[in-house]
């Protein structure tokens, strides 16, 4: 019989998953009262309570006095949804208001729809840098690549979605393969 050998590294625990949560920095130094709290109960100078730790008894705890039912929780310490919602989203819900093209004279509509038109009646969330991609590449006829229209929109986002909408929706010409496609107006 063959002796089995013991496993290297940090033994196996709880399956656990990361995740990230953004919360406001008035809670953050709560929780970490908390911990500091818990690091003088226990009073092992060997063993520190991180920040982790600290929320992972807080939502155990928090969870097992909601799972224990009501009668726990006087009703009027009972959280509302409204409550639960950062106070950035509170009163900030408003009925989308519909677009309204400015009015054109008859001699300034299009006579066939051309590229504008097909982007205007795409469904979805409207594109805020379409437009200063548009202003951008009329600048410079020649083209640009995405990190170049990057640089000179001044932004960090991520075009590369918003720009293939635009070739799909047929305002703007693809030209090259990889990092060096350059974008140009469709014309």
């Amino acid at each position: 019989m063959t002796e089995t050998q013991p496993r290297r590294g940090r033994p196996r625990g709880v399956e656990s998953q990361h995740v990230m949560v953004r919360m406001p920095v008035d809670l953050i130094t709560q929780i970490d009262a908390y911990a500091a709290s818990l690091q003088e109960q226990i009073a092992i100078s060997d063993v520190n309570i991180s920040r982790g730790m600290a929320i992972r008894e807080l939502v155990k705890r928090g969870l097992q006095s909601v799972q224990a039912g009501p009668s726990t929780l006087p009703r009027a310490q009972a959280p509302t949804p409204q409550a639960l919602l950062p106070p950035s989203h509170l009163g900030t819900v408003e009925e989308p208001k519909p677009m309204a093209a400015p009015p054109m004279a008859a001699s300034q509509a299009p006579a066939v729809p051309g590229p504008e038109a097909a982007a205007r009646s795409q469904r979805g969330r409207p594109g805020i840098l379409r437009q200063p991609i548009m202003d951008c590449l009329q600048e410079h006829p020649e083209g640009l690549t995405a990190m170049q229209l990057k640089v000179y929109l001044g932004t960090n986002r991520n075009i590369g979605d918003t720009l293939s909408g635009m070739v799909r929706a047929k305002l703007l010409d693809k030209q090259g393969t990889g990092q060096a496609v350059r974008y140009t107006v469709r014309g």
